[in-house]
């Protein structure tokens, strides 16, 4: 009887343990599958900035907003904002929700245009730089997740004059992107 007793104990405690190391590999696995999709929805978002900072590019160099049908500018979802909190830095997170709230405004000025080749005033061009500026340095800041570097993109601010440029780093790019560095840029492609 203290045979079968030790047995039932034994038995009952090996597959407790065994319950738990499945529960643990099962958890483990799960977390590193949710991680490779988030990585997958930063790659991706990193390809829709760049592909948003195009058409802006285009727009600040023609001084003509983009065809309508580009208007959302391929805006994030919450689950989306969700997933990404986690796996960017402070810094990351703050550039990346400034590009988002810029990419919004953007669109939303795009969006009350009716026709693309109607000239886009001086202020609303300093926004499109200074949102250009900024989607560039979120695209750089996924790069810690994604591993994939971001190639560069030229640009030519014929259409800004020294002080619109100036306006836009003043006004328009968040505090966590260098000025200086932009200022170098932009006043060389000119």
């Amino acid at each position: 009887m203290l045979d079968t007793l030790i047995g039932v104990i034994v038995g009952g405690l090996l597959t407790t343990l065994n319950q738990f190391a499945i529960d643990l590999f099962r958890g483990r696995s799960e977390r590193r599958i949710a991680r490779e999709k988030t990585i997958d929805i930063a790659r991706i978002r990193q390809w829709h900035f760049y592909t948003a900072q195009h058409l802006l590019r285009e727009s600040i160099e023609s001084g003509h907003w983009w065809p309508g049908d580009e208007s959302a500018l391929w805006l994030p979802n919450e689950d989306e904002l969700r997933k990404l909190t986690g796996l960017l830095s402070y810094d990351g997170w703050a550039i990346y929700t400034a590009c988002i709230r810029r990419l919004m405004i953007c669109a939303d000025l795009r969006r009350q245009v009716d026709d693309h080749s109607t000239p886009i005033g001086e202020e609303d061009l300093r926004r499109l730089l200074g949102t250009y500026i900024v989607l560039d340095e979120a695209r750089r800041s996924l790069e810690a997740i994604t591993k994939t570097k971001s190639s560069d993109m030229s640009i030519r601010c014929h259409a800004l004059s020294n002080d619109d440029i100036e306006a836009c780093l003043r006004d328009h790019i968040t505090r966590h992107v260098s000025a200086e560095k932009w200022r170098a840029i932009l006043t060389s492609a000119k």
